[in-house]
């Protein structure tokens, strides 16, 4: 009976040391540098084309930044707001 009792106490110890280990957090990168963050994608007002904000081409009107993939699709905005 006894044998059965410390079985239980390591298989309880065990399963909290892993339950404790997979919780936490992954290790960070060596040197202490951050991953990357993934550049948003952000959406063309005229062609409804994604592409990442830092290719896209900006245009700002009454303070609100609209994103465009390409010169053209930027000019079609301007035309249309004037």
């Amino acid at each position: 009976m006894i044998r059965y009792i410390f079985l239980l106490a390591i298989g309880y110890l065990v399963y909290t040391l892993l339950k404790g280990v997979f919780r936490s957090s992954p290790p960070s990168p060596p040197g202490g540098e951050e991953t990357p963050v993934e550049d948003e994608m952000v959406k063309d007002p005229v062609c409804d084309t994604y592409i990442p904000r830092s290719m896209a081409i900006t245009k700002t009107r009454g303070g609100v930044v609209y994103y465009f993939c390409s010169q053209k699709c930027a000019e079609e905005f301007s035309r249309h707001q004037t």
